[in-house]
C-alpha cells in the first residue's frame, strides 16, 4: 500500500489538506486557530511540499514513471507556491497589526 514511489502523492495530498484548512479558517470572521499557529502551519506545509518535490525528482532518477513523477512534483510545486503566498499574506497581516499598535 505505501510504496516509496508514492511519497510525493501523499505529500501533495497532505499539503493541499493543510491549504484547505488554512483557506477555510481564513474565511471565518473569528478564526478558531490562533494567528501564529496558522503561520506555522503555512510554513510547515511549505517545507513539506518542498520535500515532496525532492522525492518526486528522486523517484524520477530511480526509474519511477516520468509522468507520475512530473504530475506529483508539479502538484507539490503548486502547493508550495500557494502555501508560501498564504504565509506571506499572514506575515503582511502581522506587520500591519504591529504598525497599528504602535
Amino acid at each position: 500500500m505505501f510504496k516509496r514511489e508514492n511519497i510525493p502523492l501523499w505529500v501533495m495530498v497532505f499539503s493541499f489538506l493543510l491549504l484547505g484548512i488554512l483557506s477555510r479558517v481564513a474565511q471565518m470572521p473569528e478564526p478558531p486557530i490562533p494567528f501564529l499557529t496558522r503561520l506555522m502551519i503555512s510554513e510547515f506545509g511549505f517545507f513539506v511540499a518542498l520535500a515532496g518535490i525532492y522525492f518526486a525528482v528522486k523517484g524520477y532518477q530511480q526509474g519511477v514513471s516520468p509522468i507520475k513523477s512530473a504530475l506529483f512534483g508539479a502538484g507539490c510545486l503548486v502547493a508550495a507556491i500557494l502555501l508560501s503566498l498564504d504565509g506571506l499574506a499572514l506575515w503582511q497581516q502581522l506587520d500591519t497589526a504591529m504598525l497599528h499598535q504602535s
